[in-house]
């Protein structure tokens, strides 16, 4: 088949329209950043192909426009004041196969932790026994813990990562599948000729289209995924571009991105300005990435240790930030400036990048991205070096690069959806997107309190610093309940 031939063979599916009553929706603000929205007394109007028609405070319609026969739509009533609604959550980057050692190798340098972890666990995926069993696992705890999209990188195996979009489908999460490409500076185990990565890329790509997953109407998508410029030549580079173009052409109706990793560690930096020769003597990662192409929309983790015009160039070509907060505490020496880069006008969002981070749930990145941007922003100091005020008074005050919670979560939600170029589909519960959301039950455990002078902000709050799975009650994508108190649909 060519891919003109197969991207005709799109599936849709069909679910009975939905009216949820009595919500209380707490999001971040589009237009106002780093703010959230209450609306009380909600009602969302959910049509059978899992978008919002309208979305109703008390008897008045902010957004859409409500039909006038509703009478056969189903009425699901949500009237437990206790809880709220809010956005599926984006997860920008996670490494499927390596999940399986989260929480170990913690203290080893970024170089020296892929050769001796993650190339094993990635090299099991030559087993699609192995990949089933590995990747179900990762796709439930992703849903149970709130994120509604993910972005995969996988393995360079063309099956196992077929595997994994399959299963995203069956399980009802929203997903990027990133079949992994590397031709050199791997293991004599877990590599590919230039020649091969570029046919299984291009054999990937095409049993995606077979699948159905390529396109705006398809819950599960591929992406271009060469590992990082280390592991990539020039070649490679360049035809991975070509066969996403291929793609593109063949009437996809919206661009293949691509995701990778630029900036992301002092080693990694260096190892890109020793191979500066192999780039026409570019020594930046991010100006070889442009140089081939696949710059353009894309999604690159990390950028710690991006320059200035380096940004300015991302926001020219479409290029986006997932924010990796954990994982650069342990490999990246710094930390991203998230508000240096949104005011360059680059999007930004937030990943858990598994395994390099140990918590595959992005209520943990919320928290990371606040704890490391007060370091980021005030700097760290040995008491020894603190001039007599135990207080630290004379530390500067400035908010530089201070995050609050909020804009965190604004992250989290709708800086993922811009990044994935779907703000008009993901990021908020408004009329004309994607009905992606978490009814979320904060007092479901003794480990949040509410007081009696705690407003739903104040709980939500508390709910971003100290919940987890428990609390989340429901899971939704495109209008399914795809996880319910901890569990998935099983397989």
């Amino acid at each position: 088949y060519s891919f003109c031939t197969l991207l005709i063979k799109g599936r849709t599916s069909r679910r009975e329209m939905k009216i949820y009553k009595g919500l209380t929706i707490i999001q971040a603000s589009e237009t106002e950043v780093g703010e959230l929205e209450l609306i009380e007394n909600a009602t969302i109007g959910v049509d059978s192909e899992g978008v919002i028609m309208f979305v109703k405070s008390d008897e008045k319609v902010i957004s859409g426009e409500e039909p006038k026969e509703l009478a056969a739509a189903e009425v699901i009533q949500c009237d437990d004041d206790n809880e709220f609604w809010c956005p599926g959550l984006v997860d920008l980057h996670y490494h499927a196969p390596q999940e399986v050692f989260a929480g170990t190798a913690t203290d080893r340098p970024l170089m020296e932790w892929l050769e001796k972890y993650a190339f094993p666990a990635e090299t099991r995926m030559a087993s699609v026994s192995n990949a089933t069993e590995d990747y179900k696992r990762v796709i439930q705890n992703s849903l149970i813990s709130g994120t509604t999209t993910a972005v995969y990188f996988t393995t360079i195996h063309v099956e196992s990562s077929c595997e994994m979009a399959t299963l995203c489908n069956k399980l009802g999460q929203r997903a990027y599948i990133g079949k992994v490409s590397m031709d050199r500076n791997s293991p004599d185990t877990y590599t590919e000729s230039t020649a091969s990565a570029c046919d299984n890329s291009r054999q990937f790509m095409k049993k995606m289209v077979e699948l159905g997953f390529v396109g705006s109407k398809s819950l599960v998508k591929p992406i271009i995924c060469p590992r990082f410029v280390p592991t990539c030549t020039d070649p490679l580079l360049r035809e991975l571009n070509v066969i996403r173009s291929e793609v593109e052409s063949a009437g996809s109706d919206e661009p293949i991105l691509v995701t990778t990793h630029v900036a992301e560690s002092i080693d990694e930096v260096r190892f890109c300005e020793q191979l500066a020769h192999e780039h026409g003597g570019e020594a930046r990662d991010c100006k070889v990435l442009n140089n081939t192409g696949l710059l353009t929309n894309s999604v690159m983790a990390h950028g710690v240790h991006l320059h200035d015009d380096e940004l300015v160039l991302m926001k020219k070509v479409k290029s986006g930030i997932a924010h990796c907060p954990l994982s650069n505490c342990y490999f990246a020496h710094s930390q991203l400036r998230v508000k240096r880069a949104l005011e360059l006008g680059v999007a930004v969002g937030l990943g858990t990048d598994v395994s390099g981070g140990y918590d595959c749930g992005i209520l943990s990145a919320i928290r990371h991205t606040v704890t490391s941007s007060l370091c980021l922003n005030y700097g760290v100091s040995n008491w020894v070096d603190v001039p007599e005020s135990p207080v630290h008074d004379h530390v500067p005050r400035n908010s530089t690069d201070l995050l609050t919670f909020k804009l965190a979560f604004y992250l989290a939600t709708v800086g993922g959806a811009a990044v994935l170029q779907q703000s008009h589909r993901l990021g908020t519960l408004t009329a004309g997107k994607q009905f992606d959301a978490l009814r979320v039950n904060p007092l479901a455990t003794s480990k949040i309190h509410k007081s009696i002078s705690d407003t739903k902000l104040d709980i939500f709050q508390k709910w971003i610093h100290l919940g987890d799975d428990r609390h989340i009650k429901s899971v939704y994508v495109a209008g399914r309940c795809v996880a319910q108190n901890g569990s998935t649909a099983s397989l």
